[in-house]
């Protein structure tokens, strides 16, 4: 949103304003660019299992005999 800002209000007259606009444009280019590359490193997707031997050793006494479990939140909270 900042870029399209930049290059729709380019300085019109003045070296001084053309060459702080043009810092001050890579600038965010640049920040951008790093922003856009750490955040694709950062994503990592989560894969969850279920180990469902561990689950029978652990919990074999308090697991009803069903097939399916049911897990909801609480709206109340």
């Amino acid at each position: 949103m900042i870029l399209v800002y930049r290059v729709s209000f380019l300085p019109v007259e003045g070296a001084v304003e053309i060459w702080s606009w043009t810092g001050m444009f890579f600038a965010e280019l640049w920040f951008s660019f790093y922003w856009f590359i750490t955040q694709l490193v950062r994503w990592n997707p989560i894969y969850r299992y279920t180990f469902k031997d561990r689950l029978s050793q652990r919990y074999e006494k308090d697991l009803p005999g069903v097939d399916i479990f049911v897990c909801t939140a609480d709206p109340g909270n």
